[in-house]
């Protein structure tokens, strides 16, 4: 299944703007709205590193 490139880059782009917010502990609004649990921050940022690398990796592998 191939993902636009378009796409992948704005949800890196939200992945990382999310990452920002909750490392700077800013927009706590701005999480809420987009129901993330902010206890569960830490494990998030784990996770968006993870997904952001696996999207990395799909971006490479393509000729």
């Amino acid at each position: 299944m191939k993902v636009p490139m378009r796409v992948v880059k704005a949800q890196m782009k939200t992945l990382a703007n999310v990452t920002v917010d909750i490392v700077r502990k800013k927009n706590i609004k701005n999480l809420a709205a987009r129901k993330i649990d902010i206890k569960n921050a830490k494990e998030l940022v784990i996770d968006v590193i993870k997904k952001i690398n696996a999207q990395a990796r799909i971006i490479i592998k393509r000729p």
